[in-house]
């Protein structure tokens, strides 16, 4: 299982969540159940732009340091 930091912003929302999954192609797949189930907290923002959708996720070491990123 890898970690993975999945950010996302919308709307003025903003959500900075850590899912673990075997793979890359499983991330997104799984925040969304986690944010339908709702384990995902989400929290106010109005740095954004409210009509842009941004989501990014990166890889995560066992100890939490970035090791690649991808969006």
């Amino acid at each position: 299982m890898k970690l993975y930091r999945v950010q996302a912003r919308y709307l003025g929302a903003y959500i900075d969540h850590k899912v673990s999954v075997e793979n890359d192609e499983k991330v997104i797949p799984s925040f969304i159940h986690e944010l339908n189930t709702g384990k995902v907290k989400i929290e106010s923002e109005n740095l954004t732009q409210p009509k842009l959708c941004l989501v990014t996720y990166e890889e995560l070491k066992n100890d939490g340091i970035n090791t690649s990123t991808t969006s």
